[in-house]
């Protein structure tokens, strides 16, 4: 196995690694953590320090990082063994208690591990890839300090026969090092995806994410060369139209899958009438060069719904994303994706959709409509912002996010709406002498 991944497997192993030798009545678990997700945070600094001290080597935890490629396949591994649905983190797991969130672990680990100590230990869960990876790490420790002893050994005694024992001792430890590191790195790499592998694990969803990247690709084509109003226009009815019936086909499968969450299924309805709205408007345009200029904030509002809840997602105690008939949003939330710079790309999203009320809200009031151009060049970045997402939805962390692809679809209609009103697309007049 590589260098770097093993540098991975020990950080991610940095809490286990004193007192790692067997014994009894020890309680063995993992924790499943993001460095980026506030309650991970909360947990590891504020509260697993005062566990950790109360039970000593009695309690043998294992931190796994599921922002590294390897931590993830651990994670989808142990999940799918123990019929685990949730992907939330944090998430500690010690026998077959699963505890997610920064109040739950806290409150629930230390009655667990009493417990569990008075029972005579809990072992890892009855996973082979989370055990594989413990002695992994543990024989790797060994052999290191083994390797210090024998040095010590022949310094001090300066004889062949305590330094040919240490080193036979040196040898057994590093060939179990090596037995586990082989396993696993050959389980792994059962589990390393292809492209199509990718697309295969959500294959309705992924397709519905492929064909929605074509549509953004292709407005920006079309938009970088037929920069002239007047042939967008011809284009813009049939968008709008494409666009609507998209809409209502993704605001659907989200509706079906929400149906059993009470008020949540009350946002993919919303997301339902917005659609409505723009596909009657469209088929209604017949000739005319645009739509009415109020369906701008309907698009908007359609764009907050999505970005919002996915925001609420983010910022909720191990809340979880309802996803829909398809797709799997929680998986796309917890990938490190799901970042700019540190701040939630849902959160983003929302800010942009709040920047493109308040404009438009300013070019009605004050009459000014020069911020046309400014709204009409916002839904330009983020057709090919939304372009990126939904590119790394299928193709690199193999699930896709319905409400990111309404999100995705409104940015589309925002830019195909704002044709007629952006004077950046209209060719400069030619004057004769």
């Amino acid at each position: 196995m590589p260098i770097k991944k093993w540098l991975v497997l020990l950080l991610a192993l940095l809490f286990v690694l004193p007192g790692a030798q067997a014994q009894e009545n020890v309680v063995y678990g993992v924790f499943f953590y993001s460095p980026t997700c506030p309650h991970c945070h909360e947990v590891i600094t504020n509260h697993w320090p005062g566990i950790a001290e109360t039970f000593g080597d009695q309690l043998q935890v294992m931190f796994i990082d599921v922002t590294t490629e390897m931590g993830a396949q651990i994670m989808n591994l142990t999940r799918q063994a123990m019929g685990i649905e949730s992907t939330g983190v944090p998430m500690l797991i010690i026998g077959d208690n699963v505890l997610i969130g920064s109040v739950d672990i806290p409150a629930r680990t230390p009655d667990i591990v009493r417990e569990g100590i008075d029972n005579g230990g809990i072992s890892f869960p009855p996973v082979p890839i989370l055990q594989m990876t413990y002695d992994a790490a543990v024989a790797r420790e060994a052999a290191a300090n083994s390797e210090s002893s024998t040095t010590s050994s022949e310094t001090e005694t300066g004889g062949e026969t305590e330094a040919g024992s240490e080193t036979e001792t040196t040898s057994a430890v590093t060939e179990t090092a090596n037995e586990a590191e082989a396993t696993l790195d050959s389980t792994v790499a059962a589990q390393e995806a292809t492209l199509f592998d990718k697309l295969a694990q959500d294959p309705v969803a992924n397709i519905v994410a492929v064909i929605v990247l074509i549509a953004l690709i292709t407005s920006m084509i079309i938009f970088l060369f037929a920069f002239r109003k007047e042939r967008l226009q011809k284009i813009a009815r049939p968008a709008l139209i494409a666009l609507g019936i998209g809409g209502l086909l993704v605001g659907g499968a989200l509706f079906a899958g929400s149906l059993s969450e009470g008020a949540v299924a009350l946002l993919p309805a919303i997301l339902l009438l917005v659609f409505a709205v723009l596909l009657i408007n469209s088929l209604r345009a017949g000739q005319k060069p645009m739509l009415p200029y109020w369906i701008v904030p309907v698009l908007a509002i359609a764009g907050l719904v999505a970005a919002g809840y996915l925001t609420s997602v983010e910022m909720s105690e191990g809340a979880e994303a309802v996803c829909g008939a398809v797709g799997n949003c929680n998986a796309v939330q917890q990938s490190e994706y799901a970042r700019l710079f540190g701040i939630p790309v849902s959160i983003l999203g929302l800010g942009v959709y709040i920047v493109i009320l308040l404009v438009w809200g300013y070019t009605q009031f004050f009459s000014d409509k020069h911020f046309n151009n400014f709204l009409w060049l916002i839904a330009l970045l983020g057709v090919a912002f939304s372009a990126y997402l939904t590119f790394l939805e299928p193709f690199v962390i193999g699930a896709t996010c319905l409400w990111c692809l309404t999100s995705a679809l409104v940015m589309m209609a925002l830019l195909w709406v704002l044709v007629p009103y952006a004077d950046v697309l209209q060719p400069p007049q030619r004057t004769t002498a």
